[in-house]
């Protein structure tokens, strides 16, 4: 198994099915389905503005295949509404309000000035679950991080993800309602934390 960048020679509409996968509530309602999840992907992957771009997506994989991805910003990262506003109207797709209220969640969750880099996005492939893919890409995210901080999100019911963290030192900070779907009430989710050595 290797772990690396996403390049642009890699699958793109791999890595937008197994995006689209990584959370119930947010994807669906701001891609639609995944067809739309894979055009838009192939350019907000490519825009180094973007939240998606390329260079903040790690890919694991075997025989060459993509079987799971990670995403992991910089606590810098700023969210750019554009990004997403051109793609729709490149393709000529809907920006509906559920893609707005997405948006909103988005501009809300990068507006705050977190204590690390942010893992997120993590998805292993249906066919390779249980076969220790999630650990070796959590593993690599943490030598990525060194001595800084990487901060995550989780759903409180998630309870497999939240024993990987675990196991790689994260630790819970609070329990806070996050995002739960256009017109639907939030769900409950940990923000957790592994602390590195470097606390600036």
């Amino acid at each position: 198994m290797t772990f690396s960048k996403l390049t642009s020679g890699d699958d793109y509409d791999c890595v937008a099915t197994l995006m689209y996968n990584t959370d119930k509530y947010l994807y669906p309602d701001l891609f639609g389905n995944v067809e739309n999840a894979k055009k838009l992907m192939h350019i907000l992957l490519e825009d180094p503005l973007s939240t998606w771009y390329k260079d903040y997506i790690y890919v694991a994989k075997e025989n060459g295949e993509i079987i799971g991805i990670v995403t992991v910003l910089p606590h810098s990262i700023q969210w750019n509404i554009d990004c997403i506003r051109m793609a729709y109207m490149e393709l000529k797709l809907d920006f509906n309000e559920k893609v707005k209220a997405v948006c909103d969640y988005f501009e809300r969750t990068f507006s705050h000035i977190g204590i690390g880099a942010i893992a997120c996005n993590v998805c292993v492939h249906e066919d390779h679950r249980k076969h220790g893919v999630g650990a070796f890409m959590i593993d690599k995210v943490v030598q990525l991080a060194g001595d800084n901080n990487i901060e995550l999100s989780v759903l409180v019911d998630n309870i497999p993800a939240i024993k990987l963290y675990k196991k790689f030192g994260f630790i819970t900070i609070k329990e806070y309602y996050d995002y739960g779907g256009y017109g639907k009430p939030d769900v409950r989710c940990y923000s957790m934390v592994r602390l590195g050595n470097n606390l600036d």
